[in-house]
Parts: structure tokens; C-alpha cells; sequence
């Protein structure tokens, strides 16, 4: 009320001092239900030329929107960055292990078991060559050509 009597005969104050208050309601916390009551209290008391309204207005969504998706600080993205970084490397362990372990179930069945010598060499090779021994395990008769293709590997 007293904002309403100060700013008489000057609208852009006004409307200055009316986007102050209703950015006042949202920060402190105010339901959007609230906020739309005041709001329409403080619009009856606070009227403003079109022009200056439709600016407000304006102003009010961009700041919903804003709030919807705050701005984060260099020190939260960094640390957003981090945890996506870690749980991409997660990620790709756990993608290679479950490889790993596909890889080895299908040699067993294939060869009827595998020597611990090479489970620890299918345990080192990276994605592009699980891919490889996967499409090559098709052609096994025998262990000894699993041994052949792990030195092949190595070479």
C-alpha cells in the first residue's frame, strides 16, 4: 500500500517496485498458489500502464522458468562433471566385465573348459578384442585354438 502511494504518477517505479515484491513472494518459499493470490492482491493495488504490464509479465515467466532449472555454481557443474565421469568409467567396467564373463561361458560350453593361463589373458584384453574372440570362438574346435588366437593378441 505505501509503495502504491510512493510511486503514483510514476509507472516505471512502480512497476520496479511491484517485480521486486512478487520476486520477494517466490523467494521466500511461497507455494505458486500462494504467490498467484498475493500476486493478484498486489496487481488490483499496483496497476500499470499495458505496455508496463506486459514487460512485467514477461519478467515473471522468465523467472518461473529460471527457477524450474536454477543456475548452478562452477563448483557444482565441476562436481556434476565429476560424478557423470565416474559413473561413466563404472559404466564401462562393468560393461567389459559382464563381456569378459559372457566370453568365458561361451568358450566352456564351446571347448568344455579354459585353462586359468587363459582366463587371465581374456581378462586383459579390451572391448575390441572380446569383440573379436567373440566372433572367433565360433570357429574353436579345441583349446589349443583359443591359445593360438590369445598369442595372436599378444604379438
Amino acid at each position: 500500500h505505501l509503495k502504491t502511494k510512493a510511486t503514483t504518477g510514476n509507472p516505471p517505479e512502480r512497476e520496479a517496485w511491484k517485480w521486486q515484491i512478487i520476486r520477494g513472494l517466490y523467494e521466500r518459499g511461497l507455494t505458486k498458489t500462494d504467490v498467484i493470490k498475493l500476486f493478484k492482491i498486489i496487481d488490483t493495488m499496483m496497476t500499470l500502464p499495458k505496455e508496463l504490464q506486459t514487460g512485467l509479465v514477461r519478467k515473471i515467466r522468465s523467472f518461473e522458468e529460471e527457477r524450474k532449472m536454477p543456475l548452478i555454481s562452477p563448483t557444482e557443474q565441476l562436481a556434476m562433471e565429476r560424478g557423470e565421469q565416474r559413473g561413466l568409467e563404472q559404466g564401462l567396467e562393468q560393461g567389459l566385465e559382464r563381456e569378459q564373463q559372457l566370453i568365458i561361458k561361451l568358450l566352456n560350453r564351446r571347448l568344455g573348459g579354459v585353462e586359468p593361463s587363459q582366463l587371465q589373458a581374456i581378462y586383459t584384453l579390451n572391448f575390441d578384442q572380446l569383440d573379436l574372440l567373440g566372433e572367433a570362438l565360433l570357429d574353436f574346435s579345441c583349446v589349443a585354438d583359443l591359445q593360438q588366437w590369445l598369442e595372436s593378441q599378444s604379438q
